[in-house]
């Protein structure tokens, strides 16, 4: 009997994977019989020759935590039950093993299997089972903010080392669909071992040194076929063919062509996603035993992701595996995540912000007047964003009950229970650092000066005294610019009066000039068709922009709410373009206000209202959207003037740049599937808060957003991507989803003669995005303004852990230099850490006042030792703490339910869901 050789560069099977790569997997049958031939045909050309090497086979089911097809309790029963059956195959055969992600798949286990625990614990130690993500979940890595990234590091971490004493050694982001290039530098901060990721490798091999913008590096490994290889092993009754046999060697010898190590091949394994065990009750053991007798210089092996990292590293060490590195971002698929349900993107955005600003007044209020620091609500609070991180949830791809359900707990419970713990944390600091008073104290957390405009809601028949202010009509708010100082409380006392009331107009516009730019619409639909820097005459836009486009991919995309094909490839439906408007012109002394309607598809509305500041470059766009069509992709379109030399997206923790005529296309091997369908494009890509386009002819635009993470570039014209509004996920209905009603959108341009950074952009998108945070009845503020920063950081968390004040911060230009902080809270040293708290480096100051070195996009974390202590919050073990009282029922029932969810459709509709929408 023939061994298999060592393929690994043998042309024929190479070429043979890259054919079917072409055919775009439309012949299935026809691409695994060419590789199965390249394959033989190469085993001849080799005859005996046989170096041997080990394939490392990685059981593992995949669910997800927070509902997708089902509700959130439902979910964790299958995803709970999946892994019993797993467990008990391990039990019955000594050659299985599984891998284990996700803490709350563990607290599953502990609470209605308990008494297995003790024997996941053995199995732990005896490397047949492994907790393989050190993260709490699986999330989404591409639409939080950094700080949410940081504390799903920590807070898993901290979770097994105290209820299993252990440490998991990896990031496991198996289902991620693209991958920003700060990840390995929050993978090493973690003090994490390695990456490991799916879809879109953009390296020729499988393993390498991902490198983030400061040098961190981080080995990476892309699974090539996913996390379900070898279905066939799992999924048949019978003991595989010979056929089989040979289709699974095929299969070995390509991963082995693209293999880092020639010698260690890695598959994680399964039936597909929530996989059983193998469903032959003597599999895998007997699996094992004839592929031996049928390959015996193929050893194949049930494994963990540990065993085969250390037998990576061994070579690494040793010098026969040598990896390269890569410094860019992983190409992004399933498209239409980054445009389904905004509202969950945006809810997200804006609780991320209120509990990070919490954080720090809580910690401010601690250490100067004495109130308890409340460790553990912060905590919970955290762990439900964590878990609306779930990928499906924060991806706005799932049926309706994983996000509004009357019975269970959902997202928006979770989002609510935030708001409530962290708004209240606001509101005692700042009771406790204002008098009272008959006036208005703001709150900014962030660590600069602001000025930017905000509305602030006055008493019937008063206005903010002393502040420029304008009326904005039909309500007893107000547009204003106020000065308000780094992290510090401004007070405003009221006076009577309202604010100057703008004058109205209902003629179609003819030029509105402003300090910094003339714009011209066009008076019979409403698009904005000139923009021009008021002091250069340079033009921005090179065509009608804020066009609202109704867009359809029916007969296109098979599924257009998990893949949408780039604006090419889309049939437009109808345009805002094609409607007369009706006018309504707002001309005050601060601010004029362009407000258009026009009908749109299907009976459906638009009404595009644009805000010039008189002394501010900021153009706030507010779009509200009555969907009365279906089925379609609503757009806002901004066609530039001229050619867009470089991309910039804001990511968590920094920015991602590039050249949009430069862009890395992934590893046909590992390309994923709609790229191969649809033909790669690098079009749509998510953004977090913001992106920037430079233009050929010098400046650039740069588009601030509220949870629309969508922003395409086609050519040079920029699409944000308001709502993909399609009737069912999977057949499931989701009325979020579907996107009827009315639905308001708010994005703003700020054009600039210059680049992005001198305009400090991702300051000004995080501005456009954090809440006015105020208190109503208050008088002089006593708040201390308790730090201070240089320029060139944002803070993204203050708070108190242990006897530590904790400061995380990241460089926000991608320019090395020095960064200074001053703390005027009391303390007692300072030093540098990991995420943890971990390789301390001291850090040297006077009065206060640090200066330290920083590399671009680098993520810093200070800890400052103080006098007194917080305890450290417990571990989450029980939901119920955690959920609405009268949802907690279903939390008792693990129902008797395992494999893939069974799909039924769900009510359209219920009090939930239905003010959801408004």
């Amino acid at each position: 009997m023939l061994s298999l050789p060592d393929f690994a560069l043998t042309k024929a099977t190479v070429a043979a994977d890259n054919g079917c790569t072409s055919l775009k997997m439309i012949f299935p049958s026809f691409c695994r019989a060419l590789l199965l031939l390249g394959c033989l045909f190469a085993l001849a050309a080799r005859g005996q020759e046989d170096t041997g090497y080990t394939v490392y086979m990685i059981p593992n089911t995949h669910g997800t935590i927070a509902g997708w097809l089902v509700n959130f309790d439902t979910e964790r029963s299958y995803v709970l039950n999946n892994h019993l059956d797993h467990l008990d195959r391990i039990a019955s055969d000594q050659t299985a093993t599984l891998a284990i992600s996700e803490v709350p798949n563990v607290m599953a286990l502990m609470k209605f299997a308990p008494q297995r625990v003790a024997e996941v614990r053995n199995l732990v130690a005896r490397k047949r089972v492994e907790f393989v993500n050190g993260f709490f979940l699986e999330p989404t890595v591409n639409l939080s903010g950094g700080e949410a990234l940081a504390q799903m590091g920590v807070l898993g971490l901290r979770w097994y080392e105290e209820v299993f004493g252990l440490r998991p050694r990896f990031s496991w982001m198996i289902d991620t669909c693209g991958m920003h290039r700060q990840m390995p530098q929050i993978v090493a901060s973690c003090g994490l071992e390695a990456l490991f990721f799916s879809r879109n490798n953009p390296m020729p091999k499988d393993s390498f040194w991902w490198v983030s913008p400061d040098g961190t590096r981080t080995l990476a490994i892309a699974l090539g076929a996913g996390y379900s290889s070898a279905r066939n092993l799992f999924n048949t009754a019978e003991a595989l063919s010979h056929e089989q046999m040979r289709e699974l060697a095929a299969t070995l010898e390509a991963a082995r062509s693209y293999s880092s190590s020639p010698r260690h091949v890695l598959m994680v394994a399964g039936g597909g996603d929530y996989s059983l065990a193998p469903r032959r009750p003597s599999y895998p053991a007997e699996f094992l035993e004839e592929w031996s007798r049928q390959y015996p210089g193929v050893h194949a092996r049930m494994s963990t992701p540990g065993q085969y990292v250390d037998a990576l590293r061994a070579e690494i060490r040793d010098g026969r595996v040598k990896l390269a590195e890569y410094g860019g971002e992983g190409a992004y698929s399933y498209n239409a995540f980054w445009m389904n349900m905004p509202e969950v993107k945006r809810d997200y955005r804006r609780a991320e912000h209120v509990l990070q600003a919490g954080e720090l007044m809580a910690t401010v209020s601690s250490l100067m007047r004495g109130h308890p620091y409340p460790a553990q609500p912060f905590y919970n609070s955290w762990v439900q964003m964590l878990i609306n991180m779930d990928r499906n949830v924060l991806w706005g791809a799932g049926s309706g009950s994983p996000f509004y359900d009357s019975h269970h707990w959902n997202t928006w419970d979770r989002f609510q229970s935030v708001d409530r713990q962290a708004g209240a944390a606001l509101q005692e600091g700042l009771t406790a650092f204002t008098a009272g008073g008959d006036g208005i104290a703001i709150f900014n957390p962030d660590n600069w000066q602001r000025h930017d405009p905000i509305v602030i809601t006055a008493p019937p028949g008063k206005h903010p005294a002393g502040v420029e202010c304008q009326a904005r009509p039909g309500t007893d708010s107000a547009g204003c610019f106020l000065k308000q100082a780094a992290t510090g409380i401004t007070t405003v006392n009221w006076t009577a009066g309202r604010a100057p009331e703008p004058a109205i107009s209902h003629a179609p516009p003819r030029e509105i000039a402003t300090r910094y730019y003339t714009a011209r619409f066009d008076a019979k639909n409403g698009s904005l068709l000139s923009l021009k820097d008021r002091k250069s005459g340079r033009e921005y836009l090179g065509g009608a922009a804020n066009v609202v486009q109704a867009e359809s991919v029916e007969g296109v995309v098979k599924d257009p709410t998990n893949w949408m094909a780039p604006r090419p490839l889309r049939k437009l439906a109808d345009s805002t373009a094609n409607h007369d408007a009706a006018w309504e012109v707002q001309r005050g002394p601060l601010a004029t206000t362009v407000i258009a309607r026009t009908g749109f598809a299907g009976g459906s509305h638009v009404e595009r209202s644009v805000t010039f500041y008189e002394s501010y470059p900021r153009i706030d766009f507010q779009t509200t959207v009555e969907m009365r069509a279906r089925n379609l992709l609503v757009t806002a379109d901004f066609p530039l003037a001229g050619k867009v030399t470089e991309r910039t997206r804001g990511i968590p923790f920094g920015f991602a740049a590039e050249n949009p005529d430069e862009v890395k296309t992934p590893n046909p091997h590992f390309m994923m599937g709609d790229h191969k369908t649809y033909g790669f494009s690098a079009a749509i890509q998510p953004a977090v808060r913001w992106s920037d386009y430079a233009l050929q002819s010098g400046g650039g635009v740069s588009l601030l957003d509220r949870g629309l993470t969508s922003h395409e570039l086609n050519a040079s014209t920029v699409s944000l991507a308001l709502v993909n509004a399609q009737d069912y996920y999977r057949g499931l209905d989701n009325i979020m989803l579907a996107g009827q009603g009315v639905r308001t959108f708010e994005y703003a341009l700020w054009p600039h003669a210059g680049g992005w950074r001198e305009e400090e952009i991702p300051r000004r998108a995080w501005e456009f995005n954090t809440p006015l945070i105020a208190a109503e009845g208050r008088g002089a503020s006593s708040f201390p303004a308790p730090l201070s920063t240089s320029g060139n950081v944002i803070v993204e968390a203050v708070r108190r852990t242990g006897d530590d004040l904790e400061v995380r911060m990241v460089e926000w230009a991608g320019r090395a230099g020095e960064a200074e902080i001053g703390i005027q809270l009391p303390h007692l040293d300072a030093r540098r850490t990991n995420f943890l708290g971990e390789q301390p480096k001291p850090l040297t100051g006077a009065s206060g006042v640090y200066r330290f070195p920083v590399r671009p996009q680098q993520i810093v974390t200070l800890r400052f030792r103080v006098a007194s202590s917080v305890p450290r919050p417990a571990a989450v073990r029980d939901w119920s703490p955690l959920v609405p009282r009268f949802k907690r029922q279903p939390l008792e029932v693990n129902e008797p339910v395992k494999g893939y969810p069974a799909i039924t459709r769900q009510p359209t509709q219920d009090d939930f869901g239905a003010k959801s929408r408004q």
